[in-house]
């Protein structure tokens, strides 16, 4: 049985940090990990738009693209639902068993009762959601902050890719939290005991604690009990 854990919120929330953590102990725990972002999608989709011009995307500073043509987003969700149904049944090469992971799944919108009808209701209902908020300015100053990113080529490298003023005022700028409290679960028949948010507006060692105790529950769903 594999564990799927959707990592969500806003761009400079703290998500791939909470994400690297789950990694992190997945590992300690001697479970594997699949990561699943959207971000590789649509940069290809950038690419492909580029050359085609299409005109769905601009670029902009410091190697990064708006999207100007908001059903990409849901182009690339669908992409990425094809593919985790992949992921979620693949299987050993070598032992022909079924293969036990975590796979975490990560992107950012503006509207998840959305963004997540691109799934399959089936494939969220035992899913798990750990959602970072955190204010609009709070993200923007760390996205600014990570801009020395290092390089390679033209493209950002370690998860440092920048995302515009633009786009973060135009298209991030809802909170999603009281939507996420109080209405997800329902809307998708979701277990609410599953659903974590984690406010990231004060230290990082806040924010890895609330995803140790998140693993403390997330680990043992898997159907065998991994050793530290």
């Amino acid at each position: 049985m594999d564990v799927k854990v959707f990592v969500l919120g806003r761009p400079g929330s703290g998500k791939t940090t909470a994400m690297r953590r789950i990694q992190e102990v997945a590992h300690q725990w001697g479970v594997k990990t699949t990561r699943v972002k959207d971000y590789d999608v649509l940069y290809e989709m950038f690419l492909g738009d580029e050359r085609e011009q299409q005109g769905r995307f601009r670029r902009t500073d410091f190697a990064g693209f708006d999207v100007l043509d908001m059903t990409v987003f849901d182009d690339v969700l669908k992409k990425m639902g094809k593919s985790m149904q992949s992921l979620s049944s693949s299987v050993s090469s070598e032992t022909n068993e079924q293969v036990e992971k975590i796979i975490t799944i990560e992107f950012a919108r503006d509207d998840y009762q959305h963004a997540l009808k691109n799934f399959d209701k089936t494939f969220l209902q035992d899913a798990y959601f750990f959602f970072v908020e955190a204010d609009l300015e709070t993200c923007m100053r760390r996205i600014r902050q990570r801009i020395t990113f290092p390089m390679d080529g033209e493209r950002p490298v370690d998860d440092c890719h920048f995302i515009s003023d633009y786009i973060m005022q135009t298209y991030y700028h809802k909170d999603c939290e009281e939507y996420v409290l109080e209405q997800l679960a329902r809307d998708f028949e979701l277990d609410s005991g599953k659903i974590i948010m984690c406010r990231n507006e004060g230290s990082l060692e806040a924010l890895l604690k609330r995803v140790d105790r998140f693993m403390e529950q997330v680990v043992p769903a898997l159907s065998v009990v991994a050793t530290k």
